[in-house]
């Protein structure tokens, strides 16, 4: 099933516009969007990856349109502005594959070792319980103290108190959560497994021209010689299921599959192809 996270096209529109008129997915937001305010937002997107290098990329699934995720810069007012966040949406069909946390952990990763952030933020409405569990499961950690009221939605609206989640650099350069810390490690271990090089972050041609527009910064002197450096654009690929389901069991048992990690679970990892 090849993922693929890439810049927005005009073809983007029918079925972003579906997704965001479907009641299910906007559960969590005030309303949903016409056709014309969907056309608005994808203009909007697609203007910002264009002038930045980096924005909320479109998540392409086996050729189809799945949904986005990537890093914005919330423009509302709140106490924890300025801020960098990680967002996503996906259409109904592609719930529970695994595919949100796949994209959104290629986001972070880009943020922290491409972009240099020293933080990543996201929050949602306090109702929506499946995508606080996805933040735990990136690894972002609950700041109870930075709950605020949205000021676009209005007062007395069931939706307007928000949850702050919070992701910080580490000194050495990666996030400093124990759980993004295992669940890098378990990428980095099962691409060697499969054979891979020395270079698990994404490698999809939309963020190869990201990494162009914001260059890695320079390694600090305490990193070990011959860490990933992702010069290379290739693509990004998954495993078939079989293959999935063998190592993830194995980094289940050996301790290195991300917390929360059932085997049952579908399973994931990066493997590079060279573009052509």
């Amino acid at each position: 099933m090849p993922l693929v996270l890439r810049q927005w096209r005009d073809s983007d529109l029918e079925p972003y516009a579906a997704m965001n008129a479907d009641p299910e997915v906007m559960r969590h937001f005030p309303a949903l969007l016409t056709r014309e305010q969907s056309a608005a937002s994808m203009d909007r997107q697609r203007r910002v990856i264009e002038e930045r290098g980096w924005g909320l990329w479109v998540v392409e699934v086996d050729g189809a349109f799945a949904g986005f995720t990537g890093l914005d810069v919330p423009s509302f007012s709140a106490p924890f502005m300025p801020c960098t966040e990680i967002g996503w949406r996906f259409r109904r069909e592609y719930w529970g594959r695994g595919l949100a946390c796949h994209a959104a952990l290629e986001a972070l990763h880009f943020g922290f070792h491409r972009l240099n952030l020293a933080e990543i933020v996201s929050f949602t409405a306090a109702t929506n319980v499946r995508s606080q569990r996805l933040m735990q499961r990136l690894g972002l950690e609950r700041d109870a103290n930075g709950d605020f009221d949205h000021p676009a939605i209005p007062q007395g609206h069931v939706l307007r108190r928000h949850v702050l989640f919070r992701l910080r650099r580490g000194k050495e350069g990666a996030p400093s959560g124990g759980k993004v810390a295992s669940l890098n490690g378990t990428r980095r271990r099962l691409s060697r497994r499969l054979g891979g090089r020395n270079d698990p972050c994404l490698q999809s041609p939309m963020l190869a021209h990201a990494r162009r527009r914001n260059p890695k910064p320079e390694a600090p002197k305490s990193e070990k010689d011959g860490q990933s450096t992702c010069n290379s654009p290739s693509t990004l690929q998954t495993l078939p299921l079989r293959k999935h389901k063998r190592l993830a069991t194995t980094a289940h048992r050996t301790g290195l599959s991300p917390p929360g990690y059932r085997p049952s679970q579908r399973a994931w990892t990066l493997t590079r192809s060279e573009a052509s």
